[in-house]
């Protein structure tokens, strides 16, 4: 605990990584509603390299996602907060791993596997999400962060090989931001007021990276038909459907389509979100 009170920002590589085993040895220890401050500091530690591999070793990232995301209950503190982390991983560790293309470390690897289960988890507590709008900030964030890696990493990884998850990563972004932005329609109007401004600006800011991302550097999606055909189904993918026929697909679009015109054209919203959103569908024009 002595560790942990004189923390500050000037710590050595050394020093972060001692307050951050000190502090993995303590969480264990302490009530699942009571280790929300540990888990906010690591989320600052997770920019000292040293503390990052020791927070993504295996035994330790269970632990941590145990007490939150994949926690029954869902602690609202600890979920906000590891969101945070995991954005703040890619933030700290995606740049120079795209710089050196060197073989990604274990925090990005497990930023990337997580995506598949965040699906899941917005797709069931999407309506929880809307009632905590520092949770949508946070999850916004992370998925434009994801978005981002997708793009940039096209050219440090073409073979996806190795990083799991890398290649159906923007599909997965699309799925999560449009899951989330796709619930004020079906309150009207006043369906914007359930979500925070910035958190909306960067989902669609997330999905229009990720519809990019999903057709750079593909060499079967050349022409410009072809890569707004291939957005097009991305997006329409973001719909259940009942069967891969054409009709679902168009049904799918014209879905996706409806949402995103909602943002473009909503009153409520602020002029950056409403030409965030009409770029988005400019993209498929």
């Amino acid at each position: 605990m002595a560790l942990i009170r004189a923390f500050d920002f000037d710590l050595s590589e050394d020093s972060a990584m001692e307050l951050t085993s000190a502090i993995l040895e303590t969480i264990p220890r302490w009530p699942v509603d009571k280790v929300f401050p540990f888990f906010d500091l690591l989320r600052c530690l997770v920019f000292y390299n040293k503390a990052s591999l020791l927070i993504f070793e295996e035994s330790h990232w269970d632990l941590l996602y145990n007490l939150s995301l994949g926690h029954a209950e869902l602690p609202q503190a600890n979920c906000l907060l590891v969101l945070r982390l995991l954005a703040n991983t890619l933030a700290a560790d995606a740049p120079n791993l795209l710089i050196s293309k060197s073989a990604p470390p274990r925090s990005v690897v497990t930023v990337i596997g997580s995506s598949q289960k965040l699906v899941h988890l917005v797709d069931s507590t999407k309506f929880e999400i809307c009632q905590r709008k520092q949770h949508q900030i946070a999850l916004a964030t992370l998925i434009h962060n994801l978005a981002v890696f997708s793009y940039l990493s096209t050219s440090s990884y073409p073979s996806n090989t190795d990083v799991p998850y890398l290649r159906i990563l923007p599909s997965l972004c699309v799925r999560m931001g449009f899951s989330l932005l796709s619930l004020a329609p079906t309150h009207g109007p006043g369906g914007v007021t359930q979500f925070h401004p910035e958190a909306v600006s960067t989902l669609i800011l997330g999905i229009g990276t990720a519809l990019i991302a999903a057709s750079h550097g593909d060499k079967n999606v050349q022409s410009e038909e072809m890569i707004k055909v291939h957005r097009i189904r991305l997006l329409a993918s973001a719909v259940s459907t009942n069967n891969g026929s054409a009709e679902d697909e168009l049904a799918a679009w014209e879905s996706v389509r409806q949402v995103i015109t909602y943002w473009s054209q909503s009153s409520a919203c602020s002029l950056k979100i409403r030409d965030a959103a009409s770029s988005l569908l400019r993209l498929m024009e």
